[in-house]
């Protein structure tokens, strides 16, 4: 049970870099602070 847990936790973190990684240009669009956390990920 504890091993599934984990694996949920380490989906639901993997989605969510997916998540932020593709929708990287209508976050920095709407809120414009995100483009300084981008550009120190290179990703900007």
């Amino acid at each position: 049970m504890v091993l599934l847990a984990w694996a949920a936790s380490l989906a639901l973190l993997l989605a969510a870099a997916v998540a932020i990684y593709v929708w990287r240009v209508p976050i920095m669009r709407a809120w414009p602070p995100a483009i300084r956390l981008f550009a120190g990920l290179g990703l900007a």
